[in-house]
């Protein structure tokens, strides 16, 4: 879960990334042109882990990463 939050986040340009919230994070996302339906699903999996009374799970891991790959390939789809 954290780790495919870190890995969407990784690459982004945020004038203060330590102080940055998820929600800044992901507008800097999806300016950067990754789909919003996919970075909105990671980013409320991982609130809901980080910040809430959730607990991370089989499902909610493999959800993360599902929206992860998806975003991963068509953002490197971009890439020349």
């Amino acid at each position: 879960m954290y780790r495919a939050w870190v890995e969407m986040t990784a690459h982004l340009d945020l004038d203060r990334p330590q102080s940055s919230t998820p929600g800044e994070f992901a507008a800097a996302a999806v300016d950067a042109g990754m789909d919003p339906d996919d970075v909105d699903e990671l980013t409320r999996l991982f609130e809901a882990v980080r910040y809430g009374d959730e607990r991370v799970t089989d499902a909610r891991a493999d959800r993360a990463v599902a929206a992860l790959r998806r975003i991963e390939s068509a953002y490197a789809g971009d890439e020349p």
